[in-house]
């Protein structure tokens, strides 16, 4: 039937359905002969009959009252000797008379006097916040459809800086103009079938769904998304979708599954067709920002949460993610600027405080830091008590921060201390953070032995959770397929793959082989569609030299991971094969990476990733001498790359290839100077290109100018001996290692060790590359 007619009916129900409770409660105060019955029945049939405007709750409430009142004063005129103070007597004429008729002789009843207190009582505890409001998250018609009674948090094992679900503060009252406008909205806004599209793919009916549906589809979505079930949530979502397309947590947990399989141009589609549908909507803004930082595209990021915070400044997400990014990239000043500018909009919010912190511990201010964990547990103790929630999984993140400070401080037991409570606080011991840092700082202080028994006993209870610790993969056994199918998918925003990586490292440094390939197969059957993984491996399996055929299995793998959706995999593969001197089955997998990406939505955007690949292509087709082929390729190479500040060291090692190629290949000096010096312009720390200058200065007889690029050399050679690593030359990924980690960990990562990208390239001309490349 109308929708508005059904919106009407609705509202007419609810409004008398509240108003009977208000008023029978207090007549179970008064006795059954009372003028109160005849107010409520007159109310309820007088009113039921008539039509009534829906204009504020109050004026309708306000009516039943008049009809009560008009009720006491008729009572109250039959019979004006009577007081409302003998309670006891009204009691007894009561009995003796009929018990919905009123007695207008010696009948005793309370005037509206008495019950009018009553009510404006209930108003004021209602206005007040003295009853504990739940902080929910609200989907569809302003219900909670994320609560769960009896979903433990600490078995979801997210990262406390990846929480991206909206919450927002429900207050179960009396209906307002912006909850009833709201709801006009979605009834408006429903549809009835589904789309074109999804009747083209399914036959199942969708109808209107009320409430109650919703929530029970959404709670089953979600639930399947943290079990790892990443095709039932897909499909539940997508139908959700179909019914409410404006609700963006569907939306945003739709781009969510897309980005843990790769699937990074989907996602992005997703995002960008609901803010079209929802201009300036915050929560889409900040999701399309944590995609492309996941991407690696900073700026777009750093872009779409201005944005956010710009739509909605009360939203905490967009500072914390904003803050943070700066803070990894070493712009403290603005990462303290945005996160106080959040804690100013959101005072309470824990996360805020957690960054805040952060920030403070590694400028040393450790006092401040400690202030502001404080203030955040105190924040985390304030909503658990409102929720009624423990909020453990949270609250271990602070311990962990906790455990950084007390080692700053030289307390190295209070800093274990710190880490066991957090791994202790959450069920199951499910706190990967927690057994990594607490690993890592037994590596750190020497304790070799402790730090790989704190790593068996974190996996052994992650293993057993997930049902895998009688599985363990191998190159031939994932090339089949044969235990995909075997292991419980890891859940949403699962962190255990870092531990397993740590873990590896510890035993490729401090043990053997098979203790280091045994920790890659359990990382493996853990993680069996991250291509990383694989990668690691098949760098373990070269490492030894005896394993040349088991490494290229697994690169291959890597690929067939990979899949569309990154094109480093097959750089990194080509690369293995040139080293090998297998340069035509290396242009074989370049061809394949680039059509491969070029098939997909991120293949026609600018990518320094997609211009590597290109340039490892071109180098490739040099050595096999097709010099006018590697010429186009280095071209087509640089034009991927990023544009602005953030391409600018791609673009300048794309220079001195070209250069070089120009040089030795071409020998064709005169451009070669034009390109090296346009590489120098991108970046003038680079030593190669300025000893590439004096070479071809030399060659063209201008001794003046080779001496002067040989001074700017020993220039840089002196700035960077008087500082270990200066943080201007060190590329992005670095900088990641550097802030936002623990304390210790600059004792057990060497990152003078990290081989630059551009060194693993194997040039014809063997010409001597300086060792400050990003």
């Amino acid at each position: 039937g109308n929708k508005l007619d059904l919106q009407q009916r609705l509202l007419q129900w609810t409004h008398d359905q509240h108003k009977r409770r208000v008023l029978e409660r207090n007549a179970l105060r008064m006795s059954t002969a009372h003028p109160l019955h005849d107010a409520i029945d007159q109310a309820l049939h007088s009113n039921s009959n008539a039509a009534r405007s829906s204009d504020s709750f109050d004026s309708y409430l306000s009516s039943s009252f008049d009809a009560f009142s008009s009720a006491s004063a008729a009572a109250a005129a039959a019979d004006p000797s009577v007081s409302t103070s003998r309670r006891e007597q009204q009691k007894k004429q009561a009995s003796t008379s009929p018990p919905s008729t009123l007695s207008k002789e010696g009948s005793d009843s309370d005037s509206v006097d008495t019950i009018e207190p009553l009510i404006n009582r209930r108003k004021a505890l209602l206005r007040s916040k003295q009853f504990s409001f739940s902080k929910n998250k609200k989907g569809v018609l302003g219900f909670d459809i994320g609560s769960d009674t009896t979903q433990d948090d600490s078995l979801i094992n997210t990262d406390d800086e990846d929480e991206e679900e909206e919450e927002y503060d429900e207050l179960f009252m009396l209906p307002t103009k912006d909850y009833l406008s709201g709801l006009t909205k979605t009834f408006h806004d429903s549809k009835s079938v589904p789309s074109v599209e999804s009747q083209n793919t399914e036959t199942e009916d969708v109808d209107v769904m009320n409430n109650y549906e919703l929530k029970e589809l959404y709670l089953e979505a979600k639930y399947a998304d943290q079990k790892g079930d990443a095709h039932s949530a897909r499909m539940l979502l997508e139908k959700l979708h179909r019914v409410t397309p404006n609700d963006t947590r569907v939306i945003r947990r739709l781009a969510r599954l897309e980005m843990q399989e790769n699937n990074f141009h989907r996602g992005r589609e997703i995002l960008q067709t609901g803010l079209r549908l929802l201009p300036n909507d915050a929560y889409l803004l900040h999701g399309l920002g944590q995609l492309e930082r996941k991407c690696g595209n900073l700026n777009k990021a750093r872009d779409y949460f201005k944005e956010a915070i710009q739509a909605s400044p009360k939203i905490p997400n967009p500072y914390h993610a904003l803050g943070t990014l700066e803070h990894s990239q070493g712009n403290i000043r603005a990462a303290t600027t945005v996160l106080r500018m959040g804690l100013k909009q959101c005072p309470s919010n824990h996360r805020l405080h957690h960054a805040l912190g952060d920030l403070y511990r590694e400028a040393k201010m450790l006092d401040m830091a400690e202030k502001a964990y404080l203030r955040g547990l105190k924040c985390l103790d304030m909503e658990s008590s409102s929720t009624g929630r423990p909020l453990n999984w949270s609250r271990s993140f602070f311990y962990t921060a906790m455990s950084y400070l007390s080692y700053d401080r030289d307390d190295k037991t209070a800093a274990r201390k710190w880490l066991q409570k957090s791994i202790n606080l959450v069920n199951k011991k499910m706190h990967s953070q927690g057994w990594l840092g607490l690993a890592q700082l037994e590596e750190s202080e020497g304790n070799i032995d402790s730090a790989r028994k704190t790593y068996l006993e974190g996996l052994n209870f992650y293993e057993k959770y997930r049902g895998i610790k009688k599985v363990r993969a191998s190159s031939r056994s994932m090339l089949g397929g044969r235990y995909r199918g075997q292991v419980r998918p890891a859940k949403l925003g699962d962190k255990w793959l870092s531990v397993y990586e740590s873990f590896a490292r510890l035993e490729e440094r401090y043990g053997d082989y098979a203790s280091a390939n045994n920790v890659y197969s359990r990382a493996a059957t853990a993680f069996p569609n991250n291509w990383n993984i694989l990668f690691s491996w098949s760098q373990l399996q070269r490492k030894h030299g005896r394993f040349n055929d088991r490494s290229r299995t697994l690169l291959e793998l890597a690929c067939g991971r990979a899949g569309r959706s990154d094109s480093e995999p097959y750089r990194l593969y080509a690369e293995f094969e040139m080293s090998m001197g297998n340069y035509n089955r290396a242009r074989s997998i370049l061809f394949l990476g680039a059509q491969s990406y070029s098939e997909s939505s991120d293949g026609s955007l600018n990518n320094d990733k997609f211009a590597r690949l290109y340039h490892t292509w071109a180098i490739c087709e040099w050595h096999l001498m097709n010099l006018d082929r590697a010429e186009v390729l280095f071209d087509h190479s640089l034009r991927l790359t990023e544009a602005g500040i953030s391409g600018s060291k791609t673009r300048a090692l794309i220079f001195l290839s070209i250069a070089r190629f120009l040089f030795h290949a071409r020998q064709e000096y005169s451009l070669a100077q034009h390109c090296v010096s346009l590489s120098l312009t991108e970046d003038t720390r680079l030593e190669t290109s300025w000893l590439l200058w004096s070479k071809l200065a030399n060659v063209m007889g201008n001794d003046k100018l080779s001496q002067a690029c040989k001074n700017e050399i020993e220039k840089l050679k002196g700035a960077n001996a008087k500082q270990d690593k200066p943080l201007s030359s060190v590329s992005h990924q670095s900088i990641n290692q550097l802030l936002r980690r623990a304390p210790w960990q600059h004792k057990i990562i060497n990152m003078s060790n990290q081989d630059s990208w551009y060194e693993a390239n194997k040039f014809p001309d063997n010409f001597h590359t300086a060792k400050n490349l990003p």
